[in-house]
């Protein structure tokens, strides 16, 4: 799954067509943090942490990076809207990783027939 947001900030360059603007301005934070979610849910031991630590930890080391003008290592621009990007491609990380991974299905398993 790292490399589905990884493949997602790579492709924003090359695209061409509707809502071009967007997807250049914030496909790259909605890939990025997506990335980063999978990257945090694994620790170095490498056991699963729960989803909503590694949300957690993946929100706070996006929007740090973000607020922090990209540590000084990458041009940063300044846009409050990288923020909402940022965290969508987290809750978009954790419903792939509670639908795709889980199996989950985000319903209540229905209750049996009474006898």
């Amino acid at each position: 799954m790292v490399l589905v947001g990884v493949c997602g900030l790579l492709a924003k360059r090359h695209y061409t067509g509707a809502f071009e603007i967007l997807v250049h301005s914030y496909l790259g934070n909605l890939a990025a943090s997506f990335a980063v979610y999978f990257v945090m849910a694994l620790p170095p031991a490498l056991e699963r942490r729960p989803a909503w630590i590694a949300a957690a930890l993946a929100l706070a080391v996006v929007q740090g990076f973000e607020l922090a003008d990209g540590f000084g290592l990458m041009r940063n621009t300044d846009d409050p809207w990288d923020l909402l990007a940022n965290t969508l491609g987290v809750a978009a990380a954790w419903a792939a990783d509670r639908y795709v991974l889980t199996g989950s299905r985000f319903t209540r398993p229905r209750s049996r027939p009474a006898a």
